[in-house]
C-alpha cells in the first residue's frame, strides 16, 4: 500500500496494515490508549508547527545519531530523513535503495554492517570509561 507520508493514514488503516505490533503494543501497556498515541505521533509526523518531525528541537540532540532511511518508504519521505540529518550537528545518514519503512527487515545486509561502523567509529571518538 503506498501511502504518502503527507497525505496521512487512518488509524484503523494502521491497525490494519501493522495489527501484530499494535497487539503487541497493547499487551505491553497495561493502559494501552493506542488512540492517543496514534493520533500525537501522527500529529508529529506531519503536522507544520515548531514540534512537527523533523523540528527545530531535533538540533539539541547531541549523541551520535545515525539516520536510516529506505528508499521506497512511504512513511517517512527522502527529503524528510535528509533534513533530519542535517539539524543534527554531525550525524550520518545510510539511505538504503529498494527498501521501505520496515528497512532493518528489508536490508539487514546492509544497515547491520553500517551500524556496526557507526558504533565502532563513535566508541573511538568518545572513549568508553573501563574500556
Amino acid at each position: 500500500m503506498a501511502v504518502s507520508s503527507r497525505s496521512g493514514l487512518p488509524r484503523l488503516a494502521w491497525c490494519g496494515m501493522f495489527a501484530k505490533q499494535v497487539e503487541r503494543h497493547e499487551a505491553e501497556h497495561p493502559d494501552p490508549e493506542f488512540a492517543r498515541l496514534f493520533e500525537t505521533t501522527r500529529a508529529m509526523w506531519l503536522g507544520s508547527s515548531a514540534d512537527a518531525y523533523p523540528g527545530e528541537t531535533a538540533g539539541a540532540i547531541s549523541a551520535p545519531l545515525m539516520v536510516i532511511h529506505g528508499d521506497e518508504d512511504f512513511f517517512v519521505s527522502r527529503r524528510q530523513a535528509f533534513e533530519l540529518a542535517q539539524r543534527v550537528e554531525g550525524s550520518r545518514l545510510l539511505n538504503l535503495p529498494f527498501a521501505s519503512h520496515t528497512v532493518l527487515e528489508d536490508a539487514s545486509t546492509d544497515v547491520l554492517p553500517a551500524l556496526a561502523s557507526f558504533m565502532e567509529a563513535m566508541r573511538q571518538e568518545v572513549p568508553i570509561p573501563g574500556s
